[in-house]
């Protein structure tokens, strides 16, 4: 007995979502984690002769405290990650709309397996290769992690539901250096086996590319193609491909906002990106000052006399993430309820998501303000949902809202933009180097999240907006049927 076409390409869908879930969680985001193996860097020599006293008796120094030169050569490293993470996205969603998801995935697999094997063979002499790490497995990371979200569009009704599964899956992949530092440590494995092993998940990124994604060349493609019913319900007018293709100048498009412009001008699209910016720092800003504030809440005071406690808090911090693996694909659920019914309940679940996430912020910065030992475990609890929501809900209205052939441009030039903007947290830790003073680098956040209102209540006029219309389009329809009716009933009545 045969099975029907569609029902392979279903299958064949949802078993890209199980691998590229196992993907995007093993490769996407390891940057994030990176500080987490600087003693394992140090105990290899990495960068060793920046913990040298003086030329003259060239003593080594082995104090982890006197080695300040060589843990800014690790931060320098990371930071550069984060840069090649987050700019380059703007141009790896252009190459997505242009070539196609596979064609930008095949070029990610080529920076993954030069990353992971410049960790590898990192050694003293050949420092600079962490750097070659860092800033390849990065855009390697960054080009998977937008392939893997503009894989979304496959899908239709859950579309939402399937973006925010990748969302929580990447989150996952922040912690595989803290693991690595457990493993190495109780001497299970190398960092050079380790490296090994995931440059060779590049394999893993190759097979998945033909066998799930596609791109623009007329060869080895698909027999399946985006859905596009999602477009049909989220723009209420579209534009015709013939309209913009007749306009061939790029400035008139512009200015004329056709094809892409009339999306990235578009003032929900905008206050997007400012409001996914804009509460990022909220999270980053809590990452940033978790070890410093709770190393003086617990090893200064006395009275609590547990040295132990800042080091527990900390781990349970930086693994609280695998939360996100239920949390972001609940967020998507939420997104999907009854969305494919009318664009009125899309705009509603949005409106609630996206309210929420507003609260969210604004305790976080409250509870920070007024720090406690009690403050710890429900800030744990509270950066969870905040960074999973956070995370997912944005991207998920991109790729829900907005038409199916602009997702990959779109979702790289937000993620770029939050790139940018958070770079406002530097300039709020000098306010944190004295955590009885920190409340003022929380309340400069706390501002910045009341202002961002302005897009809840942007969407609350688009949902008022939606209903007015849904209901005029009622009334049309009711109109039209009674005119039916009537002229039915007056041709019966002549007949007769």
């Amino acid at each position: 007995m045969s099975i029907d076409t569609s029902t392979k390409h279903i299958y064949r869908k949802r078993l890209g979502v199980i691998w590229l879930s196992v993907e995007i969680a093993l490769v996407s985001s390891t940057i994030f984690g990176f500080n987490a193996i600087f003693e394992i860097l140090s105990k290899g020599h990495i960068y060793d002769s920046y913990c040298i006293i003086s030329n003259e008796t060239n003593v080594t120094i082995n104090s982890n405290e006197s080695c300040d030169e060589q843990q800014k050569k690790y931060q320098e490293a990371v930071a550069l990650g984060l840069i090649f993470y987050n700019l380059p996205t703007v141009l790896v969603g252009i190459c997505i709309d242009l070539f196609g998801i596979r064609s930008v995935k095949l070029i990610s697999i080529i920076f993954h397996v030069i990353g992971w094997l410049s960790l590898g063979f990192a050694q003293p002499g050949q420092d600079h290769l962490i750097f070659i790490h860092t800033v390849f497995t990065a855009f390697s990371g960054s080009c998977t992690m937008v392939t893997t979200y503009a894989s979304s569009a496959y899908f239709s009704r859950s579309r939402a539901f399937i973006s925010t599964i990748f969302t929580g899956a990447g989150i996952i992949s922040g912690i595989w250096f803290a693991i690595f530092q457990i493993l190495i440590d109780n001497n299970k494995i190398s960092l050079r086996q380790i490296c090994f092993i995931w440059a060779s998940f590049g394999v893993l990124l190759l097979i998945s590319s033909f066998l799930f994604l596609d791109w623009k060349f007329p060869f080895l493609n698909l027999s399946y193609q985006f859905d596009t019913k999602q477009d049909e319900i989220t723009t209420r007018n579209p534009e015709s491909s013939e309209t913009i293709n007749n306009e061939k100048k790029w400035y008139k498009r512009i200015y004329k906002r056709l094809g892409i412009w009339k999306y990235l001008t578009s003032p929900l699209y905008i206050m997007i990106v400012l409001f996914l910016s804009t509460l990022f720092i909220t999270t980053d800003l809590l990452a940033i000052t978790w070890y410093p504030m709770n190393y003086d809440l617990y090893n200064h005071d006395a009275s609590l006399g547990n040295v132990h406690q800042t080091t527990k808090y900390t781990n349970a911090f930086n693994f609280s993430i695998l939360s996100g693996i239920f949390i972001c694909p609940a967020a998507g659920y939420f997104l999907d309820f009854r969305a494919h019914q009318n664009r009125k309940q899309k705009i509603l679940n949005i409106l609630i998501l996206q309210i929420l996430t507003w609260l969210l912020c604004i305790i976080i910065c409250l509870v920070c303000m007024f720090i406690s030992t009690k403050s710890i475990i429900p800030l744990i609890i509270l950066s969870c949902f905040t960074r999973s929501i956070l995370s997912s809900g944005p991207q998920a209205i991109v790729v829900t809202y907005f038409p199916t052939r602009y997702i990959g441009t779109l979702t790289g030039i937000m993620w770029t933009m939050v790139g940018v903007l958070t770079f406002v947290q530097y300039g709020l830790v000098p306010l944190t180097t004295d955590i009885s003073k920190l409340w003022r680098a929380w309340l400069i956040v706390l501002i910045l999240v009341l202002i961002v209102i302005i897009h809840l209540f942007q969407i609350l006029r688009l949902y008022i907006e939606e209903k007015r219309n849904t209901q005029a389009d009622k009334e049309k329809v009711d109109e039209k049927e009674k005119n039916i009716e009537q002229s039915f009933n007056e041709i019966i009545i002549t007949r007769l």
